[in-house]
């Protein structure tokens, strides 16, 4: 088998950095320290399923299997990728592939791997813009709870807000976009991810007014953007059962599953899903063609009888969480192991006023906020026309 090094990487102290020397870990005179990346160094938005509180619970699991070196990790549902992370800190891999069927996840990765500098400057536009905007009466506030008040006084916190959502809605995968994404997803309700059945995002504001710990997210994006490209990192948009089919030919090859829940009334991505994962035969379906095909095999679920059979070796844990407050089972096999005003003050921008840095005396839309006024960034990339 082939073997790499663990994922690290060289990180500046914070102060008397610019940002590009913090996203070159390897510039000569700087004062650094290895570092592994993580499922919570590498966080800055919550996702709908994500397991970043369960390092432990996956890490019990892999010193009861004990693999701990193959040439391919497959992450097929990427998510947040916090289980991609916790599993690869157990794991040595010489090639990694993410994939996600959302296309908007794939974008955001994408971006942050070769443009994370314009996916951070979206992302500040917006809550610098947002924050501006907060009447000194709700500023700092968890939520605003306060129904008729919130609606009379700040109702133009959530206009802005769904303007972000529309101009997310219009598809384009550039990383406007991808800063776009990561402001809805801190500013919406519990982190939920959800789609309508037209496939447009349509998760609720959140009511909450408190700054975003944007030396946090920075900070962590970068991080991101280092474990993606100093890692042999393929990034993927693709149906399972067709990343399956793609990847067949290598055996030794490590594959995560963690498919929409079986007890969910979740929707998201539901034009792009192929396989219904409400039904147990789809689940046993995909395992089915994932055991056939290579030989460790990582799956994640709520507790059922007929899918547990197909495994070997289990780790239970609790997932507590408005959305579903499923029980939730991670498990292998080992076959070949299987494992958030002042009504006088002036009207808000738009998100596209914001997003084209066009500030008058009024709240600029998000359309002509994220407008370009400077040359654009020429990186393209063909597989999904995703553009800087």
């Amino acid at each position: 088998m082939n073997t790499t090094t663990k994922h690290t990487k060289k990180t500046t102290s914070k102060q008397g950095y610019t940002m590009a020397q913090k996203l070159n870990s390897k510039n000569k005179g700087t004062t650094m320290e290895k570092t592994t990346y993580t499922a919570l160094n590498t966080k800055f938005f919550t996702y709908t399923g994500s397991k970043a509180k369960y390092q432990k619970d996956f890490a019990a699991l892999h010193k009861e299997v004990n693999v701990t070196t193959v040439d391919t990790y497959i992450e097929v549902f990427a998510g947040t990728l916090a289980s991609a992370l916790h599993n690869l800190e157990c794991i040595n891999a010489k090639n990694i592939i993410i994939n996600d069927i959302n296309p908007h996840i794939v974008n955001l990765y994408t971006q942050i791997k070769y443009n994370p500098q314009a996916v951070l400057e979206s992302l500040k536009l917006l809550e610098d813009t947002f924050q501006a905007y907060v009447p000194e009466e709700f500023k700092n506030m968890r939520r605003i709870k306060d129904k008729t008040a919130r609606e009379q006084r700040a109702g133009h916190l959530k206009d802005f807000y769904n303007q972000a959502k529309d101009y997310y809605n219009k598809k384009e995968m550039t990383a406007k976009t991808a800063g776009v994404m990561v402001f809805l997803l801190n500013r919406n309700f519990n982190g939920l991810y959800a789609e309508s059945k037209e496939g447009n995002y349509n998760s609720s504001f959140n009511w909450s007014t408190k700054p975003l710990n944007m030396d946090n997210i920075e900070e962590n994006l970068i991080n991101l953007h280092n474990f993606l490209t100093e890692n042999n990192v393929v990034i993927e948009n693709m149906e399972a059962l067709a990343l399956v089919e793609k990847y067949k030919g290598n055996k030794d090859t490590f594959i995560y599953l963690d498919p929409p829940y079986t007890d969910s009334s979740v929707t998201y991505n539901s034009t792009n899903q192929v396989a219904d994962y409400r039904t147990v035969e789809a689940h046993l379906h995909l395992v089915a063609q994932c055991k056939e095909h290579f030989n460790y095999v990582m799956y994640s679920n709520t507790e059922v009888a007929e899918i547990m059979k197909e495994f070997e070796h289990s780790v239970h844990f609790h997932r507590t969480n408005s959305i579903s407050g499923a029980y939730k089972q991670t498990k292998t096999s080992n076959a070949e192991m299987l494992c958030f005003i002042d009504t006088t003050i002036s009207a808000m921008p738009s998100v596209e006023e914001l997003l084209g840095a066009v500030f008058l005396n009024e709240m600029p839309k998000v359309d002509l906020l994220l407008a370009d006024n400077k040359p654009a960034n020429n990186t393209k990339f063909t597989s999904m026309n995703i553009t800087a």
